[in-house]
């Protein structure tokens, strides 16, 4: 985003990329969530890393034969955003292979803690490196954070196969239309799930518009410190 900002100088452009980052994988939800229904979720996880790698590595190669066109930047993001769709529900729904009912609330927590312990540094690093290094070494940074993620996820013992309520073959329609029935038909889940869109309907407004003002005024080492901050306030929460 802050590559892109920089290469044009509008906010749209800025915009773009964080649409491109998670238009794909909220359509993908429901079809992933499936897949991670059906099979082994931690071969689920290591295809979504090989997946996004393979999606930087595509910038990548556009960055090295350059000159580079914001449709290649976006078509990467939004490719890495299909792999990321893959990975979402196996990861979470991996706390009910490896854990008893009673530690799920606790293993809730703990996956909140992490997921906002990721934007605590790597923000602030970014940063720091977009600083002084060229955007295909951070890309290929990128890549190899992928490649550790396979190796921890190889590391952790086999998660339980995850069989199918239901034999053989079902439609993929009809799978997702009985999760949507069981949200409508749970109207204190429902409610809570149009409180969480609407609050990050106005969180997108503040992603959409923090970027461009900050980079307007200071440079990527500030934004990236002013991001970490930011997150301090997801930890503590």
């Amino acid at each position: 985003g802050v590559y892109v900002f920089e290469m044009t100088g509008t906010a749209t452009s800025y915009a773009l990329t964080l649409l491109f980052a998670f238009l794909p994988a909220f359509f993908l939800g429901p079809l992933c969530g499936v897949l991670a229904d059906r099979h082994d979720r931690r071969l689920l996880m290591q295809l979504s890393d090989l997946g996004a790698a393979g999606s930087m590595a595509y910038v990548l190669l556009c960055l090295l034969f350059g000159p580079v066109a914001l449709w290649q930047i976006y078509s990467g993001i939004a490719l890495c955003s299909v792999f990321s769709a893959l990975r979402s529900p196996a990861y979470k729904a991996s706390v009910s292979d490896m854990l008893p009912p009673a530690k799920y609330e606790q293993a809730s927590g703990l996956i909140q803690l992490a997921s906002s312990a990721q934007f605590l540094l790597s923000p602030l690093l970014a940063g720091v490196l977009l600083s002084f290094c060229k955007i295909e070494q951070i890309l290929l940074l990128d890549m190899l954070s992928f490649a550790l993620a396979m190796l921890a996820t190889s590391l952790v013992r086999p998660f339980a196969r995850h069989a199918p309520k239901a034999p053989a073959v079902r439609h993929f329609g009809r799978e997702i239309n009985e999760a949507w029935q069981l949200l409508l038909a749970n109207k204190a889940v429902l409610l809570l799930i149009g409180l969480t869109a609407a609050v990050l309907f106005l969180v997108g407004l503040l992603q959409a518009l923090l970027g461009p003002m900050l980079l307007s005024l200071s440079d990527a080492r500030s934004f990236g410190a002013a991001l970490s901050v930011c997150a301090c306030g997801l930890l503590v929460g």
